[in-house]
């Protein structure tokens, strides 16, 4: 691979630009040299943890959920039957996943002209994985597509918590607070609801109907506006059934009696098993049940995750359904 741009080994600097025709998968991972070092506390609660060596899939990486990208990306290509993709070496077993990448990784730090980014930049990696349109082209620069940006630093408290529930003065030292809305309308069940694809006009459209519930709030309360960071919102949707499905990039989690629980995904509900609430359940610190869109409501503390910014306190201000109407989707008198 060639490393092109500032930011990205073989690919442009979004692979929509590339790829029209041909369908990719994709995953979001962070790189973080707080990990280099770190056990992940669901090593002593596995089997895996009786074995040695790097064959170990517990061995320490600076790759967040290293294992669990690995097995999604292979679940994916599975789905969508991409043989190419699935006879690629690096998906082989984590420990192949991991040197792949950072062997790019290592590239790109000796050819970027990013003088800002080091080997102590925590880093948002997108790794990217086309399935070629003419079934000929089996080279690994045609199918693998990396990029590497700077990510915001946080601790190892938020990528690997020990509990959901914390006091009040905990949560409130906890930054950024995510300002959280509820969509007005279903997101419909399909495959690519399930997997990470090319195939993303669902999520953008639901984060445009977040733009306008934030505009609504600011209308409404120019204070708790002004409280609003702009890249730490997130809108959570819902299928046509009214069951809380996930949040546009991020999994969410809901305290309902006296646990935190996490909506089912798959084909029967919608939404995406991610890499950060596989760990959680894993771990035990949450549970999954069915969440209606009718439970959800405004001030109600939630969690979110996702595979590169780890877990995020946030708070519902929205859950009244679309602005100028009366929940039911009727016009306001």
């Amino acid at each position: 691979m060639s490393a092109s741009g500032n930011n990205t080994v073989g690919v442009a600097s979004h692979p929509d630009d590339k790829v029209k025709d041909v369908p990719y998968i994709f995953t979001s991972l962070r790189y973080d040299p707080l990990l280099r070092d770190f056990e992940d506390p669901l090593k002593q609660k596995t089997k895996s943890a009786s074995s040695h060596g790097r064959n170990n899939p517990w061995y320490n990486s600076p790759l967040y959920h290293c294992r669990f990208h690995q097995e999604r990306l292979i679940q994916a290509a599975q789905k969508l039957d991409l043989k190419e993709c699935l006879r690629r070496p690096c998906l082989k077993s984590p420990e192949s996943f991991e040197i792949y990448i950072l062997g790019a990784y290592g590239r790109y730090l000796e050819t970027s002209d990013n003088h800002a980014i080091s080997s102590d930049t925590p880093l948002k990696i997108r790794f990217v994985m086309t399935e070629p349109g003419t079934g000929k082209s089996t080279s690994t620069e045609d199918i693998i597509k990396i990029s590497f940006d700077p990510t915001p630093a946080t601790s190892l408290d938020l990528l690997y918590p020990t509990s959901l529930t914390l006091t009040p003065i905990q949560r409130q030292s906890l930054k950024p607070h995510y300002t959280v809305v509820l969509d007005y309308l279903p997101t419909e069940i399909t495959l690519y609801t399930t997997i990470k694809t090319e195939r993303r006009a669902m999520y953008t459209a639901a984060r445009e109907r977040m733009d306008t519930l934030l505009a609504a709030l600011h209308t409404e309360n120019i204070k708790t506006a002004s409280t609003i960071t702009s890249d730490a919102t997130e809108i959570i949707l819902f299928n046509p059934a009214g069951q809380i499905t996930e949040g546009s990039v991020t999994s969410v989690y809901f305290y309902r009696d006296g646990r935190w629980i996490t909506p089912p995904v798959g084909m029967e509900y919608g939404g995406l098993a991610g890499t950060a609430r596989r760990w959680a359940l894993e771990m035990g610190i949450c549970e999954e049940r069915v969440v209606t869109r009718d439970s959800v409501k405004e001030g109600e503390e939630v969690w979110l995750s996702n595979g590169v910014r780890g877990f995020l306190p946030g708070v519902v201000l929205w859950a009244r359904g679309e602005p100028g109407t009366n929940g039911s989707g009727e016009q306001d008198e």
